[in-house]
């Protein structure tokens, strides 16, 4: 009995060590949202453009230094009701490893 209730307390505090995770990231992110004309989006887009060849992003009060390579991805999809949605994203920082060739 005393092992099975190790082994639900173990599982609460994973699940609470997860939680409180997930609420730093939370509290850690930044997003900016705002209806725009189109050459309003082009001007935020060339925004960008110029802060990633500078290697410094800000948004509000955050500021990150870019490294010189990451993941960069362009997606399109549509969405719920006939909506659309266009997503860049940069991704740098996590460990990836892949197989090029099947290994023997």
């Amino acid at each position: 009995m005393a092992n099975k209730n190790a082994k639900k307390l173990a599982k609460q505090e994973a699940k609470a060590a997860k939680r409180a995770e997930k609420a730093t990231r939370r509290a850690k992110s930044r997003k900016a949202e705002a209806v725009l004309t189109r050459a309003a989006m082009a001007e935020q887009l060339r925004a960008l453009a110029s802060q990633v060849e500078s290697g410094t992003f800000t948004l509000g009060d955050l500021e990150l230094e870019l490294p010189e390579h990451a993941e960069f991805e362009i997606s399109y999809k549509p969405t719920k009701w006939g909506g659309h949605e266009i997503e860049v994203e940069i991704e740098w920082g996590k460990t990836r490893t892949a197989s090029l060739l099947p290994t023997e």
